[in-house]
Parts: structure tokens; sequence; C-alpha cells
């Protein structure tokens, strides 16, 4: 996508804790969910107590780039990980992981062709090349999901690989409407296969 770098932007994530020095993680947005939204921050400080240098992309994601949504997310993927490596300084990583929210689970070939695993929190499964990525994935992947969002199929098939997650009633934000007591046990729930799915 030429002449589209003004519409991507990296920062490192602020961290209370030391990291380990030997892992990173790179979180890709939804469509108008940042990093700063309850999924996405709870997730990437969870990353963060378990080690990992964490870098987060923010984007400008308009009404048209949904009709390109598979290559306007490599090209944000690409762009936070050109800015991560600089910003890293020379530092060599054991493993990078990537946490993607949503309309970034296009960015699921990407992860593969670079080794990386990946947390795909609701990713949009009714979209064809999602799906198709999914069932072709080679890596290690922790993929969670709510009964209640339109976007994830509860009879999706993923393979062995696949560590799948559903939360009952849970929307595409992971919240259970007009309930909040369930919404934070959806929360809590999720951060905990996160917190496994890092550490392992």
């Amino acid at each position: 996508m030429p002449g589209a770098s003004h519409l991507y932007q990296v920062r490192r994530w602020r961290s209370f804790v030391e990291s380990d020095g030997r892992s990173r993680a790179l979180v890709l947005p939804g469509a108008h969910y940042t990093a700063d939204n309850p999924l996405l921050f709870l997730a990437a400080t969870v990353l963060t107590e378990c080690g990992y240098e964490v870098w987060a992309l923010d984007w400008t994601f308009t009404a048209s780039t949904h009709t390109e949504a598979r290559e306007f997310v490599k090209h944000g993927a690409d762009a936070l990980l050109r800015a991560a490596n600089e910003d890293a300084a020379g530092a060599h990583y054991e493993r990078t992981l990537v946490l993607a929210k949503s309309i970034s689970s296009h960015a699921l070939p990407w992860a593969e062709e670079h080794g990386f695993p990946g947390i795909w929190l609701t990713p949009v499964l009714d979209h064809d090349a999602v799906a198709e990525a999914f069932r072709e994935a080679q890596l290690q992947h922790l993929t969670v999901g709510g009964s209640a969002d339109p976007h994830w199929k509860d009879d999706f098939t993923f393979p062995d690989g696949i560590t799948s997650l559903e939360i009952p009633d849970a929307n595409h934000s992971l919240q259970v409407p007009g309930d909040w007591r369930r919404t934070i046990e959806s929360f809590e729930i999720t951060m905990g296969a996160i917190e496994q799915f890092a550490g392992a």
C-alpha cells in the first residue's frame, strides 16, 4: 500500500516490571479498538508481567480500508515489526509473540511466515481468508472468541496446534452486555489463558 506509512504509528508499551530481555510481543489492534481499550490493555499488561517487551500499533482505519483489510493489516504488521526492531537497538529476542484483535486476524499468514506464534482475540472467522489461514496454520496459537460474537463460529474446527477458547454469551469485545460481573469473569478467563500461553 504505497504512501500509507502515515496511517501507522508504533509505541513501546508502558511497563511497571522489568522484562526478561528474551521475549517480545507485537500488538495489532482492532479496526477501531486500540491497545488502550480494556481487552488489549489487560492482555498487554499480562504479557509485560510475563517478562515481555511490548510494542503496540495504532492506525487510522477508515470505511474504505475494510475493502482491503488483508493488505492494510499486513502493511501495519510490517510497520510494527520494523519499528520494534529499530527501537530494540540490536537486541535479539528468543521469542516474538503476536497479540491481535478482530480484523488483525488477517495477519495470521504474516505471523506464520515470520515464525511468530500468536494470540488471536475475537478473530473474524466469517472472513473466508481468515478462516482458511486458521485451517492452514502450522504454529502454536491461542484464539479466544465469544459465543455471542457474529464474527465467531462455534462450530469452526481448528487444527491441533491451536488452542481455542470460547466465552459463553460474550460479544465481539468479550463483554457480556448487561452483566459486568460476567464481563470481568470473561476478561479474567481470557487473561489466564494468555498468561499460560505466553509462559509456555
